[in-house]
């Protein structure tokens, strides 16, 4: 996620870039008086709030205008998203939970035969 500074706006360097991408200096140019803020913040779009060490935290995301998608489509839309960027995250994460319920599965297995055969042991004992 990328951060907003008195300097600008940087992208980490996780999101492919060598070195963080920043917008530069934030001077107050347009008269609005929200030097120090982003862009966006002095355009309205998003409602910042102070963060740690000079830098600030989006509040809020303000919607210019409607959009074309209703509530359940919007839902189902951003659900199929989420599945599929949790996938790619990580795609061995399917096989990883199959391989563990058939461990699970041999390790119950292997504690009914052990527990069988301590009865078995000694049941003569006891």
């Amino acid at each position: 996620m990328g951060r907003f500074s008195s300097r600008g706006w940087c992208a980490p360097r996780g999101l492919g870039a060598s070195v963080p991408i920043c917008n530069g200096d934030m001077r107050d140019t347009t008269g609005s008086g929200a030097a120090g803020s982003p862009p966006l913040a002095a355009k309205g779009i998003v409602v910042l709030g102070p963060g740690k060490d000079h830098t600030f935290v989006v509040q809020t995301i303000v919607q210019e205008t409607p959009g074309e998608l209703g509530p359940v489509e919007y839902q189902r839309l951003v659900a199929d998203l989420v599945n599929f960027l949790d996938y790619m995250g990580e795609p061995a994460k399917n096989q990883r939970t199959r391989l563990g319920l058939v461990v699970l599965l041999y390790l119950g297995l292997l504690f009914f035969f052990a527990y069988w055969m301590k009865r078995e042991y000694w049941k003569d004992i006891h």
